[in-house]
Formats: C-alpha cells, structure tokens, sequence
C-alpha cells in the first residue's frame, strides 16, 4: 500500500514539473511619458507571462522583448520566444514576432496605440539548466493632442462671417 502511495506521489511530482508557467504583471496606466524595464526569471520549461497597462490618452509606443541567455556563469536560454499585443477587447493589435526587426531572441514593435487597455503576452519555453529569462522593455509618449492657435481661429471665424455675408446678400438680391 505504501509503495502504490509512493507511486502514486512521484507520478504527480513528474506532472507537475512539465506544467507551464505562467504569471500575470500589473504596469498600471500611463501617461506623459512612461518608461517600463523588467527582467524576468522564469523556472524550465513552457511559460506564458501577460503584461497588463492600460493608456491614457493615444500615445507613441516602443516595445522590445529579449532573451538573457546567461547570467553570472548560469545557463538560461529561452527558444521560441513569441510576443503579442492584444486590446481590452481581445482583438490582436500587434505581433511582435511579425516585425522586420524582430529575431527569434529579439522581438520589436513601434507605433501609435489609441488610449485603452492592452494585454502584452510573452510566452516561450525555458530551455536552460536554471530556466529561461528575458528582459521587457518600453516607452510609451501619450501625444498632446492639437490645440489651434488664436490667429486659426480668428481666420475660421471671419471666413464663416464672410460666407454667411455673401449667403444673406443673395437671400436679399
């Protein structure tokens, strides 16, 4: 009974071992200008991380994602390293792995993103005796949006002047 049991355990013990990582990241809002830099260590195996942000006005944005192959003489490497950006509403906004810029350790986006909330997924698998890590990086630049100066509005007003001038002169003539 005690050996079924002791079975029982190490079988368990393998099946948990090959399950995937997976942790969830919270960057909260930004705006004006936001810089966001993070290392991330991650145990062997397949993992899937999501990094959650939300922005607060249209901004411009700059994303890269990278593989740390070793640190202080440990072994960490990461293949298929695999990043995307998905809206509040779930809707692919960006897949890094499809940017001319991108590798398969390098993962590169750059753009304008609409004021809401965003999901970045990366997922890979840690194949390194200590695991994987990678390192995010980005900047996003909420863009002012334009503000008309006086002398615009003035020559907007005085051309609806003259165009309504010109209607009441035919409506009389």
């Amino acid at each position: 009974m005690t050996f079924k049991k002791t079975l029982v355990a190490l079988g368990i013990g393998l099946a948990m071992t090959g399950a995937a990582n997976a942790a969830t990241y919270d960057l909260g809002e930004f705006s004006g200008i936001s810089v966001i830099a993070s290392t991330v260590t991650t145990a062997k195996g397949a993992f899937s991380d999501t990094w959650n942000f939300s922005l607060a006005g249209d901004s411009f944005t700059v994303g890269a994602v990278f593989d740390l192959p070793s640190l202080l003489g440990l072994h960490y490497n990461i293949s298929s390293l695999s990043a995307q950006l998905f809206s509040s509403s779930g809707a692919l906004v960006v897949d890094f792995d499809d940017c001319f810029l991108s590798s398969k350790d390098f993962k590169f986006s750059l753009g304008t993103l609409v004021a809401d909330s965003y999901s970045l997924l990366v997922s890979g698998n840690a194949t390194g005796w200590a695991g994987g890590r990678y390192e995010l990086k980005m900047t996003a630049k909420q863009i002012a949006a334009p503000v008309p100066e006086p002398q615009t509005l003035l020559m907007m007003l005085s051309g609806l002047g003259l165009l309504g001038a010109v209607a009441r002169r035919r409506r009389l003539g």
